[in-house]
């Protein structure tokens, strides 16, 4: 696993949204619902580097539990710890590597594909990802062991929110982005298990989960 440097690992809230406000022109419009609303927004290109990982992100969940048991934590510790911490961040990049349905994403990067803007990542008003986190974790890697071979993915497309969302919006947000694209390789068994079980603990039904995430209740 390469080892990123700490400025690798995102800006605060803070310093993410005085960050935007001096964004160059849009690349290109993209059109998403959220929160029960269309939007068409702008395609930035963002440094890599600004950006920070979703703690909540799916692909993370069965890792999260190990981690807990492992360090004999108490059971909110993911609830409780600081997100933006570059140790938090460093953790779940560490957990975005270990994924089995990751090497699908690095294989097309690390053969020197460029990225489509029509596939932007997805992030909230304060540099959360909510869609791209593992394609997020395959550029800086990529980047970080090559500078030069793969300048290109030094900044990512990034479509911003235009706000910010509550647990379960960016829950269903994510089950429909990766139904799409290359963040579409679909959750595995284990990790979409763990987050049925924590989205029903949540008030959800069988049904609003199955419809939302494209299944058969």
């Amino acid at each position: 696993m390469v080892n990123l440097p700490d400025d690798m690992l995102g800006l605060s809230s803070a310093a993410f949204k005085q960050m935007i406000e001096n964004l160059d022109p849009g690349k290109g419009i993209y059109d998403l619902q959220w929160k029960g609303h269309r939007y068409e927004l702008s395609i930035y290109t963002i440094p890599i580097s600004a950006l920070r990982y979703n703690l909540r992100n799916v692909r993370v969940k069965p890792w999260l539990g190990q981690y807990i048991t492992e360090n004999d934590l108490a059971e909110d510790y993911w609830v409780t710890v600081d997100e933006e911490a570059k140790s938090t961040q460093r953790i779940i990049n560490g957990f975005l590597t270990k994924n089995p349905d990751r090497k699908d994403a690095l294989k097309f990067f690390k053969r020197g594909e460029k990225q489509s803007i029509n596939e932007p990542l997805i992030c909230t008003p304060s540099g959360k990802v909510i869609n791209g986190n593992q394609r997020l974790c395959v550029y800086r890697e990529l980047y970080t062991l090559d500078k030069g071979k793969y300048s290109h993915l030094e900044h990512a497309y990034v479509a911003i929110l235009p706000n910010e969302g509550s647990f379960s919006d960016e829950r269903k947000f994510e089950s429909a982005c990766q139904l799409e694209g290359l963040e579409g390789v679909m959750f595995d068994w284990v990790q979409q298990g763990l987050q049925d079980e924590e989205d029903s603990g949540g008030g959800e039904t069988a049904e609003q989960i199955a419809q939302r995430s494209n299944r058969t209740a």
